[in-house]
Order: structure tokens, then C-alpha cells, then sequence
């Protein structure tokens, strides 16, 4: 069973494509992730802006096309703290399943924090006794305590680090000095009014996980260890930073995302406050959140549809079937191990695939090549690849194609202000990184109001 899970965030909107076999662990084929900032002025006005929208409903469309292209047979979608807070939050909703054919579920905050801890519980290794979990999101905070598996107590905040940033904060670096001591207050009222007080002061080990945890993990940690955590200590110090600090110095900051300036700060305060309130002096990460909670509960599913069969039996049993009479069984068994290693490297294969989408590049898997110059060819043939995806990944529902040339040593790509004009224009911004990086050539995007009439044919090569 091919299955896409979508969350749609107040920041991001993630999409994920797997492959669902009883017995055998989830084979993810695809991911995705755009920062689509539907909470972009939402909290002072409680309404989507018109471009947010837009670029929410490009990307669904497009996440439509490649779930037909993958053949996915069902697409499970959620929304967050965005359009649980927009007055027009169910409108958007129902404009995104009209135009994409999607069907949006908004789930409450306690269900999407019970979300995120079960995504949490049925992957991470677990510290033992009770510990915490913080998801800091863009317009809420979920945080749940836990013991072994078991959830103690969750809940979600209405504090996120688009919601405090455009609440308290407003300005890179804050107009008003005391807009941070606000802001912390409210963050530490909230936790008592959230029946936290019980746990005050008694929880020294917290998980956390979202893109604002991940991206402070990136700034803050030593090695290169996706899971390696850092210091509340640590933490603080870095908020003393980067509290007087302009959008050029921020982006200074040695591993800082471009995307996340002007919210690292609140999203950086909100963490710290609860890691403080609840007494923890370290945090671990978890690349696991909401979207492997909803995985977990499509397992269970489909777990409870079928009879539990070990999926290296089922595919035995098939090929034995479907072999001619008269061939061997020792023949059969060749077969069947043949056929075993085929599978295993199409597993192989598809997670080469996936970095075409924006995946950071594993050691581990250049190993699949035949020596650095192999390696180094493929690396060069992904940034050409992330390009060519970025602009036809979603031509199936464009009338303006794109214009590409290399001009004065750059590669300028000419985009149409129309035609899911922010979708392309959010991956070419990203693929884009890649290839400058590889080759060294700048690339320039360009929006147009009309086509220029150029010829719009796919060239990557440079000038003769």
C-alpha cells in the first residue's frame, strides 16, 4: 500500500510518500518540505494573507501530481495551530480540496500534540524515567511528559515562533527591550495555566523536535550527529546574542537558516523558558514528529486489516506460485534470493533517488558508487537534476514554461509571475544552493509579469 502524509504547519507544509507492507518497516519513496508561512501576519489580523494561501495551495497541487506519479492509493493531510487560529482557516481548506483534490483535516492541539509524542515514542530510544518532550512550532508548542512509552500528561500551547514573534517582538532585532521579558513571562504563565506546575522543576531530560529545535541543534551542536543535543546553558547564551542582533549579523551566525532569521529568536526563548520551567539542563533531538505519529497509526491500520504475515514469507510464497512446474526447489530458491537482493537494491536505489528533493547527502550512501570520482559525478549530477525538477516537477498544470540561459557566467531562469509562480520559485530556491555550490555559477531567478517570447526549451549547458 502507497500511502502520502501531509502536515501543514504555521511555517511549513511536509509531504511524505511510503511504501506500507505488514511485517516489513515503512520504505519512505519521497519527501518534501516548503516554508509556505501561512502564519505570516496572522496572528495580529486572524486572517490568511492572499500570497500565504497562494503558495499553500501551489504546493498542494503540486503534491497532488506526484502522489499520481507515484501511484499513491491514499493521502492522509492535516493542518495545525495556522488554520485552527484563521477565522478564514476552514475556507482555505476547502479552496486547497477543491483546487488539488485534497482533503484537509484541522486537528485540535491536543491531538496534534498526541500526535507528535506517539511519532516520538515509537521511534526514539528512550531515556529511562520521566523525561519531556517540546515541539515548538510556528503557532503553538507542544509539549508532553512522559514515562518508559507511556504519556503522563501533553498539551498544547498557544505559543509559537511566528505567533511571539509578531506579537512581542515585531522587528529584527525587538523595537522595545522589554518585549523579551514579556514574552518570556507569557511563555512561563502559559505552562502554569496548562497544568504544568505539577511537573515544575522535575523533569532533567527533554526531547525535542521541529524545525526550530533542529535548526538551533544545527547552530548550538559539536559533531555531526543528527541526534546530539545541547545545553539549556548553551541555549542562553545564544539568546544573549542574538537578541541585539540585525538580520546580517543573525545570518553570520555560523549554520544559521536563511528562512528562520526572523523567528529564531522567539522560537529560541519559548524553548528555553520551558526547558527552564521544567528544570532540564540538556535536550536530545528527534527528527520524528507529528507526520510519523499519523504513520504509526496507518501501521496500525493496516496491521488490523490484515493478517500480521512476514513479508519475506508473503514474497516467498509468491514466487513460488507463480514458478513453472518442473523447476527445482533448489532453483526456486535462487530465484527467491535473487529476487530478495533486486528488491533490496531498488530500496537502495530509491533512496539515491530522493536526494533529487533536498535531502542532505550521506556518507553512506556514496559509498553505493565506485570510487571519489564517481562519487563526485554524482553529487554534480544531482545539483543539474535539483534544477530540472525544481522547473518541471509541476509542469503538468502550467501554461508559461520557464526561460533558462547562461548570461555574463550565470545561469539566469526567467519565471512567470502565474502559473504556481511560488511553488517554483521556493524550489528553485532551494536546488539552486546545490549547483552554485558544485559548479560555482551563480544563479539568478528573475520574475516576469509576461513570458518574454524567448525560446522556452531546457538548456543547462554552457555556451558554446
Amino acid at each position: 500500500m502507497r500511502i502520502a502524509l501531509i502536515d501543514l504547519g504555521t511555517n511549513s507544509v511536509r509531504f511524505d510518500v511510503y511504501e506500507l507492507e505488514v511485517g516489513q518497516k515503512p520504505l519512505r519513496l519521497h519527501r518534501e518540505k516548503f516554508m509556505v508561512r501561512l502564519g505570516e501576519n496572522l496572528f495580529l489580523h486572524g486572517l490568511i494573507s492572499k500570497a500565504a494561501a497562494q503558495r499553500t495551495i501551489e504546493a498542494f497541487a503540486s503534491f497532488q501530481v506526484t502522489a499520481r506519479q507515484l501511484d499513491v492509493v491514499k493521502i492522509v493531510a492535516v493542518a495545525t495551530s495556522a488554520l485552527r487560529e484563521a477565522i478564514d482557516g476552514d475556507k482555505l481548506a476547502q479552496t486547497i480540496e477543491k483546487k488539488s483534490g485534497i482533503s484537509v483535516k484541522i486537528i485540535s492541539g491536543d491531538e496534534e500534540a498526541r500526535l507528535i509524542a506517539m511519532g516520538i515514542l515509537a521511534n526514539e530510544e528512550l531515556p529511562s524515567g520521566t523525561y519531556g518532550l517540546i515541539d515548538v512550532g510556528g503557532g503553538s508548542t507542544e509539549v508532553s511528559i512522559c514515562r518508559d512509552r507511556e504519556i503522563l500528561a501533553s498539551h498544547s500551547f498557544d505559543v509559537g515562533a511566528s505567533r511571539l514573534h509578531q506579537l512581542f517582538l515585531e522587528t529584527v532585532p525587538p523595537r522595545n527591550p522589554d518585549s523579551v521579558l514579556k514574552l518570556r513571562a507569557h511563555v512561563t504563565e502559559l505552562a502554569v495555566e496548562n497544568h504544568l506546575a505539577e511537573f515544575s522543576g522535575k523533569i532533567k531530560h527533554v526531547i525535542g523536535s521541529s524545525g526550530t529545535v533542529r535548526a538551533l541543534a544545527k547552530i548550538l551542536r559539536k559533531d555531526d550527529d543528527r541526534k546530539a543535543g545541547f545545553s539549556r546553558e548553551s541555549l542562553q547564551k545564544l539568546i544573549d546574542r542574538m537578541s541585539s542582533m540585525d538580520s546580517a549579523e543573525l545570518m553570520a551566525i555560523p549554520s544559521m537558516e536563511a528562512n528562520r532569521v526572523d523567528l529564531i529568536l522567539a522560537g529560541s526563548i519559548i524553548l528555553e523558558e520551558l526547558l527552564e520551567f521544567l528544570g532540564a539542563t540538556q535536550l536530545t533531538i528527534s527528527e520524528h514528529s507529528l507526520r510519523d505519529g499519523l504513520l504509526a497509526e496507518e501501521l496500525q491500520a493496516l496491521t488490523e486489516k490484515k493478517r500480521p504475515d512476514s513479508g519475506s514469507t508473503k514474497l516467498s510464497q509468491q514466487i513460488r506460485k507463480l514458478t513453472p512446474l518442473g523447476i527445482s526447489p533448489a532453483e526456486v530458491q535462487t530465484i527467491e534470493k535473487v529476487t530478495k537482493s533486486v528488491l533490496a537494491l531498488r530500496a537502495r536505489i530509491s533512496a539515491l533517488c530522493s536526494y533529487i528533493e533536498k535531502r542532505k547527502i550521506k556518507g553512506r550512501d556514496l559509498n553505493f558508487f565506485n570510487g571519489k570520482e564517481e562519487q563526485e559525478s554524482f553529487v554534480r549530477a544531482l545539483a543539474i537534476l535539483r534544477i530540472i525538477h525544481a522547473l518541471v516537477d509541476v509542469r503538468p498544470m502550467l501554461t508559461a514554461p520557464p526561460f533558462v540561459e547562461y548570461e555574463n557566467g550565470a545561469l539566469r531562469i526567467e519565471i512567470v509571475e502565474r502559473s504556481l509562480f511560488y511553488l517554483r520559485h521556493l524550489k528553485l530556491e532551494e536546488a539552486k544552493l546545490l549547483f552554485q555550490e558544485c559548479f560555482g555559477v551563480r544563479v539568478l531567478l528573475e520574475r516576469r509579469k509576461r513570458f518574454s517570447g524567448k525560446s522556452s526549451s531546457l538548456n543547462l549547458n554552457h555556451p558554446a
